[in-house]
């Protein structure tokens, strides 16, 4: 008797818990995307009006930590990039983001690689000239972020299962 007590109470706990996690994970991971989303779309405005009033000496100087920014001319080339030789890139005027900034006045993206599990988020102005400024950052996928997840709730799973073993325990006896 004790052992189905135990054994129906842990599969509740057990579908209760994954349940939850499973659901707060990915509310969450909403969340913070969308707030991702919105600060980097703030710091594209920002940028784009730096280089509005100062040109080219916006980023002289300037240490970008976490956050890829590129001015694009109007035909598509690249005149800077925090990250690498604009000299050698491709040009930019396909790209999605891009294109939607220079009809829209600005555009937002997000790119999925498979490769690295990883989620690249793309934000775009268009200055007054036509030019472009986007900015870019890297934030894991919902896997990646599942997967760091996993050592907190084995942990809470090892917690819910000593909890209901006592719990049945003491129901039995």
């Amino acid at each position: 008797m004790t052992k189905r007590i135990f054994r129906s109470t842990f599969a509740v706990a057990a579908v209760v818990l994954l349940a939850s996690f499973v659901l707060i994970t990915g509310v969450l991971y909403e969340y913070f995307s969308n707030k991702q989303m919105d600060q980097l779309n703030m710091q594209t405005h920002l940028a784009a009006q730096g280089v509005e009033s100062a040109g080219a000496e916006y980023f002289s100087d300037m240490n970008v930590d976490g956050c890829r920014i590129t001015w694009i001319a109007a035909d598509g080339t690249v005149l800077y990039d925090s990250r690498a030789q604009q000299s050698g890139m491709e040009n930019h005027a396909d790209r999605p983001e891009v294109r939607e900034a220079d009809e829209r006045g600005r555009g937002e993206v997000s790119r999925y690689s498979s490769t690295l599990g990883t989620v690249t988020l793309y934000s775009a102005v268009k200055l007054q000239n036509g030019d472009v400024v986007r900015l870019s950052e890297t934030r894991e996928s919902l896997v990646a972020f599942f997967g760091g997840m996993m050592g907190p709730i084995a942990l809470t799973l090892l917690v819910a299962i000593m909890l209901v073993f006592l719990l049945s325990q003491r129901l039995a006896s």
